[in-house]
């Protein structure tokens, strides 16, 4: 009888073992669910931010003044926010950036190097001249927008003359 009541124990005590570590591999998944679940709501990459931006600007023009100099012709269609704009020359891969402070190889086409550069507002049209004595000649530029974050707006072949 001993015997029996020993058996039904150990046989009880093996399913709630059991039943514990269910439950602890359970917990684990959950949190590790959740915490995967959460960190992709908390760290978005710009790709998440970035088709608001997709229209907010274009390029109307990118052309050679002379050899020196490249200009820049964008119209900001429509408000979203950012303070910056970034171009990217390529083949060269150089960044140019427009933030609305002193710019020392970018200017307003009507302007000096040096100057502040302003970023176009809604429904604005600016022309924007980039130096690029140091880069030889380039193919295309590639517009991206944002603050902290960059998103990809366009690209546009880089004619020779204006």
């Amino acid at each position: 009888m001993l015997e029996q009541n020993l058996v039904e124990f150990n046989k009880k005590a093996q399913v709630q073992i059991f039943v514990v570590i269910f439950l602890i591999v359970i917990s684990l998944v959950a949190v590790i669910l959740i915490f995967n679940l959460s960190y992709k709501i908390i760290k978005k990459s710009p790709q998440d931010f970035c088709p608001s931006f997709l229209n907010s600007v274009s390029i109307k023009k990118a052309c050679y003044l002379n050899n020196e100099e490249v200009k820049i012709i964008l119209k900001r269609n429509f408000n979203y926010d950012f303070k910056k704009i970034r171009v990217l020359f390529n083949p060269s891969n150089s960044i140019w950036e427009i933030s609305g402070k002193k710019c020392k190889d970018v200017r307003l086409e009507e302007k000096n190097y040096g100057n502040f550069c302003s970023v176009i507002l809604e429904g604005e049209e600016k022309s924007y001249v980039i130096n690029t004595t140091d880069l030889g000649k380039q193919e295309k530029i590639v517009l991206f927008v944002g603050d902290e974050k960059f998103c990809f707006v366009e690209e546009k072949i880089i004619e020779d003359r204006c």
